[in-house]
């Protein structure tokens, strides 16, 4: 389900998976200016099989506090408070997704990525996913 979500958000925010959005890692040689979509934790729900809650953070990285505000405050804005989208269906051998998607907090600031005085800012954004799989 995640590489869904990824292929979602990316079609919301303009951004392309492998390129400037990444799915659980980055790669060393990625750009400064990225943002990286994790899944650290979920539940199904046992009664009803086919729904399931995900928790899902969002970390956006740039230059500079500004650039990285602002990819935080894209994905947010293209995707928070969403209800009853249609995920596409990528991996999942054409299985459809419906989803409701609720940011925890707006964008907030990590810091700086190291120490160098250089070193790229960070915010993260986690959200709650909720979701329904059709057949």
């Amino acid at each position: 389900m995640i590489r869904e979500f990824a292929a979602f958000v990316a079609s919301r925010a303009g951004l392309t998976v492998g390129t400037n959005l990444f799915v659980g890692w980055h790669p060393q040689s990625a750009p400064v200016a990225f943002d990286v979509i994790q899944e650290y934790g979920g539940a199904p729900s046992f009664d009803l099989p086919e729904h399931w809650e995900a928790a899902i953070q969002i970390t956006s990285r740039a230059s500079s506090y500004q650039a990285a505000r602002a990819r935080a405050y894209t994905i947010y804005e293209a995707i928070a408070r969403k209800t009853i989208w249609t995920l596409p269906a990528t991996v999942s051998g054409g299985r459809a997704y419906l989803a409701v998607i609720e940011a925890n907090a707006i964008p907030q600031y990590l810091g700086q990525d190291g120490d160098a005085p250089n070193a790229p800012f960070l915010f993260v954004v986690n959200y709650t996913v909720r979701v329904e799989r059709t057949a």
